[in-house]
């Protein structure tokens, strides 16, 4: 018998995990702040809008490159250390049909099993917070928790090793809800909305089968 690995929803929320959500705004673009959230760097004379610091999860076993669709970023990013010291883009980003985290900048630089840097791009800046682990079963590689306006298809990025989707469920979804593309999970902008019109929230239950049935869930919140 398989057995069975529960991903609760406190193993969901590991990280704290937040996407994209409120943001806040300074004009004091000289000083700089100990806290990342409200670390300001000068780049620009225009505001700068401070995102949410941004998750993932990655494994030293992984080998794809952490997609960062969620946050759209434009040709004008730059990359900070913690410290402040600017990081070439190309040693942290590569571009495709989006963005990319490489996947050698993340196991090449991580210390004790994390990464953290700051993106600026298009006016906005975000701290970037991967925690990296040697698990070997399927995972999600994205935060497990967002916020969304429902206009939009999220994606969710997944490393399924030699797993696959087993099944993905949420209350009122059908099939024509979502698709799967190889080690991504696309939940439809029209089923996302509707969802909004009765609640502020919802929950996305997948399953994902190897040697074992990882179990776990996400959560879609309204921003």
């Amino acid at each position: 018998m398989k057995r069975i690995i529960y991903y609760l929803m406190a193993l969901a929320m590991i990280f704290g995990f937040t996407s994209c959500g409120e943001t806040k705004t300074t004009n004091e673009l000289t000083t700089t702040e100990n806290q990342s959230e409200n670390t300001t760097i000068e780049v620009t004379t225009k505001d700068i809008v401070i995102l949410d610091d941004t998750y993932f999860q990655y494994s030293q076993n992984s080998t794809q490159n952490i997609d960062v669709n969620l946050l759209d970023i434009t040709d004008d990013v730059r990359v900070y250390s913690m410290d402040f010291e600017e990081i070439p883009v190309n040693d942290v980003l590569v571009k495709n049909e989006r963005y990319e985290i490489k996947s050698s900048y993340v196991l090449e630089n991580a210390v004790d099993g994390n990464l953290s840097f700051i993106l600026i791009f298009d006016d906005m800046q975000t701290t970037v917070k991967i925690e990296v682990s040697d698990k070997t079963e399927p995972y999600i590689i994205s935060s497990s928790m967002i916020s969304t306006d429902g206009k939009s298809d999220i994606v969710f990025q997944f490393e399924l090793f030699d797993g696959s989707f087993k099944q993905v469920t949420s209350d009122e979804m059908s099939n024509s809800d979502y698709h799967i593309d190889n080690n991504y999970l696309t939940i439809d902008a029209d089923f996302i909305s509707m969802r909004f019109s009765d609640e502020d929230s919802f929950v996305v239950n997948y399953v994902l089968e190897d040697e074992s049935l990882v179990i776990g869930l996400i959560i879609i919140s309204k921003d």
